[in-house]
């Protein structure tokens, strides 16, 4: 499919304010790390449509091999506006690593978000963890328009281009409930005509593995209830539930439809993909866990290829590769076109989305006839395909190490993600660093009982730069956040 052409945007001054809080407990990472807002002009009226053709590149579980390093070669030569990663970054605690491999392949002004991931959060805090490096990142869409709230790589909002994204650190920093209750007042707030929700971990139905029940069903159905496309990670495969209406209700199917290359999104539907496929390596299907699935449209695992409900036998697994979405596509606003691409140049899932209660229609047939396989979230069988549960043969070679089976760049990973995930429940976590010094400036007096906090933020062109610090008082950072929720 080709592009649509893009027409040059005006670019609008935005400045990173730095938003300060105060509270008694230091050790809560939500207290501790800075929030980002953005300050600029308001939206127009009616609904908001991202320019034509928007391209916007989504991947997860990075690693740091040559894999990783195509993988984002991969994003740039497609033509990817902006990035979305959906947690764990270099799986080497490296914060310096990861953010060196996106410059060196992307650019220093490339516009990044992303979400935490079970392997990010021990470095995540501080003057040069993760969500540093990621404000950094995120300044580049900021500095070209983008509006954010809410906690950088946590429970945060951003709209940029006109896309609306909704983010959490559910299952890993994030209380569950509470980031169910973000998510949907986000959402529900927001004028996009296009959402995403983008998050790291699953629940077991929503990915193709061994995962477990990590985040509860309650941040998936806020999602389906306000139109949100859902994309996550952790889980080391590609995969593409077919349309959904009943996200949490195993015994019908998720509500899953039976058009595997028409996604239709609107209140009270979504679909859900898990593109897992960052650079770390490709894991095997669960046929023990999924064998009985039947809301899948694509599945790419390392044994397993289903591709729009029909079983793709035997294939050379990659394990590196991109989803893309476009926005506003064949002159419609209302309409996208997805597709997830291996860093070997094969597409091996294509298809139509559709956001309801727009002016989009669309004939039912979608566009995934002869490339399809999965941009979804996550396992098992797909709705008539005939063989699912069977292998599809693959490079038995390069498919035995790690967790799971999965490629020999994943091999290392099995031992250390059973350990790390094990403190990483969503209630704080281990490791967890609460202080530091951002952009020089000192964190408050925790004999106090204060502890008062800015976002770190580079002057922009042309602005002061000059960032005060106030400490409100005990009550005042915590009704903040209340208040943005």
């Amino acid at each position: 499919m080709s592009r649509n052409p893009r027409s040059s945007s005006l670019v609008l001054p935005f400045v990173l304010v730095g938003l300060i809080s105060c509270d008694d407990d230091v050790d809560d990472l939500t207290r501790a790390s800075p929030a980002v807002s953005a300050v600029g002009s308001g939206p127009a009226d009616g609904p908001t449509a991202t320019p034509e053709g928007l391209r916007v590149a989504f991947i997860g579980d990075q690693g740091d091999s040559s894999d990783t390093l195509e993988v984002l070669d991969l994003v740039k030569e497609e033509g990817a506006d902006f990035l979305v990663i959906a947690g764990d970054f270099d799986y080497d605690d490296s914060p310096s690593t990861w953010d060196n491999n996106n410059v060196d392949r992307l650019g220093a002004d490339y516009p990044i978000f992303a979400v935490i991931g079970n392997h990010d959060s021990s470095k995540w805090s501080g003057n040069s963890g993760y969500q540093a490096k990621l404000i950094e990142r995120m300044q580049n869409a900021i500095d070209d328009g983008a509006t954010c709230e809410g906690e950088p790589g946590r429970n945060s909002a951003c709209t940029y281009k006109g896309l609306f994204m909704a983010m959490s650190g559910v299952g890993v920093k994030d209380d569950k409930g509470e980031s169910a209750d973000y998510l949907r007042e986000q959402l529900a707030a927001n004028d996009a005509i296009w959402s995403v929700c983008v998050w790291h971990r699953n629940m077991t139905d929503m990915q193709t593995g061994s995962k477990s029940n990590d985040t509860g069903w309650g941040v998936y159905q806020a999602c389906q209830d306000e139109a949100g496309i859902i994309i996550t990670g952790h889980e080391h495969s590609y995969a593409r539930t077919l349309t959904l209406t009943e996200v949490g209700n195993e015994e019908a199917a998720h509500g899953a439809t039976d058009d595997p290359g028409l996604m239709l999104v609107g209140q009270g539907s979504t679909f859900v993909t898990v593109t897992g496929v960052g650079g770390r390596g490709l894991r095997d299907f669960d046929e023990g866990k999924h064998d009985d699935d039947t809301w899948w449209a694509s599945i790419y695992t390392s044994n397993v290829y289903v591709k729009n409900e029909e079983n793709m036998g035997d294939f050379t697994p990659e394990s590196g590769g991109v989803l893309f979405i476009d926005f506003n596509v064949d002159g419609d606003p209302y309409k996208a076109h997805g597709y997830f691409k291996t860093i070997a140049g094969e597409i091996v899932d294509e298809y139509d989305i559709i956001r309801e209660g727009g002016s989009g229609g669309g004939d039912g047939d979608g566009d995934g006839g002869d490339s399809g396989s999965g941009d979804g979230d996550g396992g098992g069988e797909s709705a008539g395909t005939s063989d699912g549960g069977t292998t599809g043969g693959g490079d038995g070679g390069t498919t035995t190490s790690g967790e799971g089976g999965g490629t020999t760049s994943a091999g290392q990973e099995g031992g250390q993600e059973g350990g790390q995930e094990a403190g990483d429940d969503g209630t704080g976590g281990s490791g967890e660093s609460s202080t530091g010094d951002w952009g020089g400036f000192p964190f408050g007096d925790e004999d106090a009982g204060c502890s008062c906090r800015t976002t770190p933020s580079r002057p922009l062109p042309g602005a002061l730069g000059l960032l005060a610090l106030l400490c409100l008082g005990r009550g005042v950072g915590r009704g903040r956040r209340r208040a943005a929720r």
